[in-house]
């Protein structure tokens, strides 16, 4: 097949165009840079370059002949701007620039758009051990997660009156090889040997490593039941912040303190340090429930938590 990814110089967008080649399809990656994109060694890949994606691009030429297209790129962060302004930025940025090329895809004879989204849709946290499920109302709690939804509502919209398959995958933290994400961040924490005051925290986390999540997108892609699905999708291997100190600590060889101390006390201070939301994704559980995703697909993911975290600290060693 012919498939078009954006964000093609991002940490998902690199690596869903990769795998796609390497399964035998011909791929058009959307990158922002020629010049400081590594991947463009790839002469198997056809590259576009667009500074920016908005609700003006013109996607005519570039769609002639796409089959597919996965949509990766995205903004994610505005932390220095207040709520009104970030859901105006999201809107702009995400909302116009993400239905103007389904649009277009539309009216090009694109067969099918693969939309990467968030599990922030379902919510910011999972409480006494109930997991996510596809079947939940969504319940975004921030202006990221309900652009996100905003932009689901509209692709499902678009394809009810058009021949166009949409599929959208909700995701939770992703990591790997590369990553720039909060994995990496305490990763980095945990190696500075600064002792811990995490004792008290117990939770269950839900995490997808990049190689499960390009699996599975490349399955989206040719599957006939993904056709206008809405996919959960995570390692399906939960981990406690416990066991995953445990872990990281192995795998560094490093030895590290922690102790307890009260859940509210660290609360605070992560408010008077403006980390208030840093700290409740750290502390609150995610769980999510894959089981209708593994049974529609009939797919399972390939890669256990410990083998890719295994691998992504060392690839951090070797790049610190």
């Amino acid at each position: 097949m012919q498939c078009l990814v954006t964000g093609g110089s991002g940490f998902i967008g690199s690596a869903i165009a990769n795998k796609l080649q390497i399964s035998g399809h011909k791929v058009t990656s959307i990158i922002k840079k020629i010049d400081d994109n590594k991947i463009v060694k790839n002469k198997k890949f056809n590259f576009i370059e667009l500074e920016n994606i908005d609700k003006d691009t013109d996607w005519k030429k570039k769609l002639i002949n796409i089959d597919c297209i996965v949509h990766c790129a995205a903004k994610t962060h505005y932390n220095h701007s207040s709520n009104d302004q970030q859901f105006r930025n999201y809107e702009s940025l995400n909302y116009h620039s993400t239905i103007n090329l389904a649009y277009q895809a539309s009216k090009c004879g694109v067969k099918r758009f693969i939309y990467m989204s968030s599990i922030g849709v379902n919510g910011n946290f999972t409480k006494n051990e109930k997991k996510f499920s596809i079947f939940d109302s969504p319940n975004p709690s921030d202006n990221y997660a309900t652009s996100k939804l905003i932009i689901e509502k509209k692709l499902q919209e678009i394809s009810k009156n058009n021949e166009l398959e949409i599929v959208i995958v909700r995701a939770p933290l992703v990591y790997g090889p590369s990553s720039k994400g909060n994995i990496i961040k305490f990763i980095k924490l945990i190696d500075s040997g600064i002792p811990l005051p995490l004792g008290s925290i117990n939770n269950s986390k839900s995490f997808l490593s990049i190689d499960n999540l390009v699996d599975f997108l490349c399955l989206c892609v040719t599957h006939p039941s993904a056709a206008n699905e809405i996919f959960l999708v995570s390692d399906d291997d939960d981990i406690s912040l416990q066991d995953l100190i445990l872990k990281i600590t192995k795998y560094l060889d490093k030895n590290i303190f922690i102790f307890p101390f009260p859940i509210k006390f660290l609360y605070l201070s992560s408010k008077l340090i403006n980390k208030s939301n840093t700290f409740e994704k750290l502390v609150n559980s995610l769980q999510i429930d894959i089981n209708y995703t593994k049974s529609k697909l009939n797919w399972k993911p390939k890669y256990n938590f410990d083998e890719s975290l295994k691998k992504t600290i060392e690839w951090y060693l070797k790049n610190k």
